[in-house]
């Protein structure tokens, strides 16, 4: 079993004049396993995945799935959705935001 301790980079990212700055997230500490090792103890890296850390597995030692609390999985879902709907705003003269302004407002790492 490997563990990582990813954390986001620190790129800067040009904002829209008047956007406010958050906070970067911090990416979540990760557990590795392979398929075979998340058989043979499934609740004890469901237990893991609850306590807050991403178990990521492994084929092949090629990422394959990811386990993670239900919480964090809706709370994805939530930030998906709410990127989504404020990519999809046009201001109402047609006008569109840049792709470089929306990345920076939306604090994304690409």
């Amino acid at each position: 079993m490997k563990n990582e301790d990813e954390t986001a980079s620190a790129a800067e990212v040009p904002r829209r004049p008047g956007s406010v700055a958050r906070p970067r997230r911090v990416r979540v500490k990760s557990h590795m396993v392979s398929v075979s090792e998340a058989r043979k103890s499934l609740s004890t890296h469901l237990g893991v995945a609850q306590a807050g850390q991403d178990v990521i597995i492994l084929t092949n030692s090629k990422p394959e799935g990811v386990l993670m609390s239900f919480e964090r999985y809706e709370a994805l879902l939530d930030r998906i959705e709410d990127l989504e709907d404020r990519l999809s705003i046009v201001d109402r003269d047609g006008d569109t935001v840049p792709f470089a302004e929306a990345i920076g407002d939306l604090d994304l790492d690409l």
